[in-house]
């Protein structure tokens, strides 16, 4: 096996127990009474190819399941992405290759599916209606992407999580959701680079760096 096929090996491995590991410590945790459920924020996304109306219930649940929860503070729509469909049994978590075997180019190997965003919205919305999840909201939305939900939303989402730092500060994107109330979460907060170890830790240039962004962060 090659150093390359064993990391996407490894890689594969370490999302697909994540959820499950992170389960167990929720778990753990409540039992030895360190933390109430209620003392807990819990975040879990729905992915790409399971947009279809009759498979974002049952991806909502595996995530519950795996979590070890009976309601989930947070679901996420991931990205406005429509991908054809992997069972559970298939592979989980599918990621973005259809079919991995195949070795395709990464832009090769996504089949998109055409869902409509206001399919998945809405049983979105049956989520939080039945109870499943306190709160829906989505990932990677500019504001045309939004503006669409909210045309034909009874629940309009709570949260986007975008890329957000001085590189990229979406001033746009910013001043809209807070103008229809939507609460905006950025990650990569350090720029995209943040993506992967920094080697930060003693260099107190870095770490000036760092204190700098955070105030710029926390101040908007």
């Amino acid at each position: 096996m090659s150093n390359q096929d064993e990391t996407e090996r490894s890689t594969k491995l370490r999302n697909n127990l994540l959820e499950t590991q992170v389960g167990k410590g929720i778990t753990q945790a409540i039992e030895s009474k360190l933390v109430k459920r209620e003392d807990l924020w819990i975040t879990s996304k729905l992915w790409n190819t399971y947009h279809a109306k009759e498979h974002v219930r049952a991806a909502c649940l595996k995530s519950m399941k795996d979590l070890n929860v009976d309601y989930l503070d947070l679901y996420l729509i991931h990205f406005p992405i429509a991908q054809k469909y992997v069972p559970f049994e298939t592979r989980y978590p599918p990621e973005w290759s259809y079919d991995p075997e195949l070795k395709l180019p990464f832009t090769e190997s996504i089949v998109q599916v055409d869902v409509p965003l206001s399919e998945t919205w809405a049983a979105m919305e049956e989520l939080k209606k039945e109870g499943l999840v306190k709160n829906i909201g989505v990932c990677n939305f500019n504001c045309a992407l939004l503006r669409e939900i909210m045309k034909t939303c009874t629940i309009k989402p709570a949260v986007n999580q975008v890329e957000l730092h001085p590189y990229l500060t979406q001033d746009k994107l910013v001043k809209f959701c807070r103008r229809n109330g939507i609460h905006l979460t950025g990650f990569s907060n350090l720029g995209a680079p943040s993506y992967v170890e920094l080697g930060m830790v003693g260099d107190p240039t870095h770490m000036r760096v760092c204190i700098v962004l955070r105030t710029y962060i926390v101040g908007r």
